[in-house]
Formats: C-alpha cells, structure tokens, sequence
C-alpha cells in the first residue's frame, strides 16, 4: 500500500522521494514482500522507471532521484509497487 504524502512540488531540478511499501497479507508469507517500484512523473502513459525496494521482514524502502530534469514547480508522481512479478505487454507478446 502507498500513502499519499504532501503536495509534490518541487523547489530543484532533480528531485527525490523515499517510497515505502508495506505488504498486509496475514502471516507474512515469503514472497509478498513488496521489492519493486514502479515511478512515473507527470504522466503515467509512457515509461515507468523502475526501482528495487530494500526489503525487510514486509517492507521495502528505496530512495529514488528523477532521472530526467524537470521544472520547479508542481508535478504528479504516480507510483506502484510489485512483489517482484511484474511484466510488460511487450515481454507479453514474445511468450511461447
């Protein structure tokens, strides 16, 4: 789960937020450990940038830096997080 935080905006060209992502299955089986994240910036049609989690016990945190400049100013962040078994609809189309 991602909590909403404050208001994104940005005072720097290259900004970075810490993400933190909790898994709630009851007993904590192995395996649903959030480890992946998935980050986009103003729009969430085109690429998203992955990034590992540091795990521990059912958390993950990573500190992520935006890799392409932006403007200051207000932006959206749009983010999920993956236990590791995310694809692509283009890793999809060459399944045999």
């Amino acid at each position: 789960m991602l909590s909403e935080g404050p208001r994104l905006e940005f005072n720097n060209t290259k900004p970075s937020f810490t993400v933190t992502a909790t898994s709630d299955f009851q007993g904590n089986p192995a395996g649903t450990a959030p480890t992946e994240v998935f980050y986009a910036v103003d729009d969430w049609r085109f690429t998203w940038s992955p990034k590992a989690l540091t795990v521990k016990g059912n958390a993950g945190t990573a500190k992520v830096t935006v890799p392409a400049a932006l403007s200051t100013g207000r932006h959206i962040l749009y983010a999920y997080v993956s236990i590791g078994d995310a694809a692509t609809v283009q890793s999809a189309l060459f399944c045999t």
